[in-house]
């Protein structure tokens, strides 16, 4: 490095809520030195992302700089690129759907930047566009795709090419691992330590995921409410503070709900809600009349009423395009989807079976209406629902069901936290007649506490309202607390199938293996919360249904 290495920080920084007057950011100094990779952690709404966001200038809108300043060490203009021709930081956000462009595909998109950061002509920036995405593990197939046609795990991975191609000093990930199955977490991580030690790049993490900060981190900031509370080598903290903190996150939250009769196990000749016919999805081509992506292949799958089936698999499987068609969002290119439904429901959402199905999405704030109060939201919801009227509830029961207090209902979505906002989604599902739940990685966006929390309301709820789920999952925690039975996708294709214990106990399919070694879930057995589904004896096989 020489001596005009950038060096980025901030000295006693205070950010407050435009509105609110409250104190987001509380007197915080920090200074990255290049080499020394740093991890950031906290609890939910600690001010993680708001101090990463301060340190490349990218403050939301509401949050206002009161005191202190942002520093770099290096000649900067006002372009934000160093006297070497490097940029000083690029930032890879948590939800990358929310910052790619919909209309642009993914290999322009990259090469667009490097057109724009380094002056290459088209013909160069589209080579060094596809080596940057081949790093990153996104096949030639997947160049074309426009952002809406990839899963979440592949959309972070062309986020991160993006942001590499600007070649900067400092890179900023905002939970980089979210959105990724385990097998793709660790080679993700081996591409960030190479292409960090190649370029001179130093990351900055911030992350609940506590082995993402032990693989890539020495250094570990901890922040709670807004405060620095630790700042240190990851082997001094890992005993004391960091400790303390894995604890508090594997032991988790329950939250209370109002007792209720158990409903009873799924049986063979259970209702089925929900049927799967030979589907298939094809995408076509962007650019091309002809050419087609598929991303399902002839599944097949039967789910009946009060049962739960979990979807794992690698990122770009099609677990996310299963779960669209399942809900109802997506035609299908070919086979049948047939829904029906049971239980007391209201006429108008019997005559509409699709009505009678919520899908919960990984990210919550991409659902509520931000302008909107969340008391205002479920209200809405509540007068224009199709509940009947013997069932319906007021905002302030929804709110009490799923553990969330009365503060609640004047906040905005962007007061909450990831955990409060999607036990308000899943309030809202309570709002109208609802029978199956599709949930896309409900709880990947959370930390463990949150996670657990909105775990435990999903597992109470569908004891309580007998509600079938599809779970699409890249974690095994939440399939092993919620699901019967367990479904293993593979390029768009179920490579393996079958009650949840049995093939947690002995997998048949490599790729089984591999993911479930990934977990670190070998000799994975139920834990307490499974009782309730039955034995496997007492459970039908979705995939081998008449």
């Amino acid at each position: 490095m020489d001596s005009l290495t950038p060096q980025l920080g901030v000295c006693d920084l205070v950010l407050v809520g435009r509105e609110s007057g409250r104190v987001l950011l509380d007197h915080i100094s920090l200074n990255l030195s290049p080499g020394q990779h740093v991890g950031t952690i906290g609890p939910s709404g600690a001010g993680k992302t708001l101090l990463a966001r301060s340190l490349i200038g990218l403050l939301p809108f509401g949050v206002v700089l009161k005191e202190g300043r942002v520093h770099s060490s290096s000649g900067e203009d006002s372009d934000g690129e160093s006297s070497s021709g490097r940029r000083l930081a690029s930032m890879v956000p948590q939800t990358p759907l929310n910052a790619l462009s919909p209309t642009i595909p993914a290999l322009r998109l990259v090469a667009d930047v490097l057109q724009w950061s380094h002056g290459y002509d088209k013909d160069a920036a589209q080579s060094h566009a596809m080596d940057l995405l081949r790093e990153v593990r996104i096949d030639a197939q997947s160049y074309h795709k426009r952002p809406h046609q990839l899963s979440g795990g592949m959309a972070m991975r062309v986020a991160i090419a993006a942001a590499l191609a600007t070649r900067p000093w400092f890179l900023v990930l905002d939970e980089p691992s979210s959105g990724l199955d385990p097998i793709v977490r660790r080679e993700l991580a081996d591409l960030l330590l190479n292409v960090a030690d190649q370029a001179g790049t130093t990351l900055v993490v911030v992350t609940h995921d506590l082995w993402m900060v032990s693989y890539l981190c020495k250094r570990v900031v901890v922040v709670e409410h807004g405060r620095i509370v630790a700042d240190g080598d990851l082997g001094e903290l890992s005993a004391t503070r960091i400790g303390r903190i894995a604890h508090e996150q594997a032991r988790g939250v329950r939250t209370p709900l109002a007792q209720a009769s158990t409903p009873s196990l799924p049986q063979h000749d259970a209702a089925p809600v929900l049927r799967l016919r030979g589907v298939s999805v094809e995408y076509r081509v962007a650019g091309s009349l002809r050419r087609r992506v598929r991303a399902l292949s002839d599944v097949s799958l039967t789910l009946r009423a009060g049962e739960s089936v979990g979807v794992i698999g690698p990122s770009g499987a099609g677990k996310s395009t299963l779960a669209l068609v399942a809900a109802g969002l997506l035609r299908p290119t070919h086979g049948t989807v047939t829904r029906s439904t049971h239980g007391a429901l209201s006429e108008s959402a019997r005559r509409s079976s699709h009505a009678a199905t919520r899908m919960v999405f990984q990210n919550p704030f991409a659902t509520v209406n931000p302008r909107h109060t969340i008391g205002r939201w479920l209200s809405r919801i509540l007068t224009q629902g199709r509940c009947s009227r013997k069932r319906r509830r007021s905002v302030a029961e929804l709110l009490d069901v799923v553990g969330l207090p009365e503060a609640v209902r004047d906040a905005r979505p962007a007061q909450l936290s990831g955990g409060q906002c999607q036990r308000a989604v899943i309030a809202a599902c309570l709002a109208s007649d609802v029978d199956l739940l599709v949930m896309d990685e409900p709880v990947s966006m959370l930390d463990p506490v949150a996670r657990d929390e909105v775990i435990g309301v999903l597992s109470e709820l569908r004891r309580i309202q007998c509600w079938s789920y599809l779970l699409v999952s890249h974690d095994i925690s939440p399939v092993t607390r919620l699901c019967d039975h367990l479904i293993v996708l593979s390029e768009g294709g179920v490579v393996e199938h079958g009650p949840l214990d049995k093939v947690l106990a002995s997998p048949r399919h490599e790729l089984t293996w591999q993911l479930l070694e990934a977990y670190g879930a070998e000799g994975l057995r139920c834990d307490g919360d499974r009782s309730v589904h039955g034995s496997t004896s007492q459970r039908h096989d979705p995939m081998n249904d008449s």
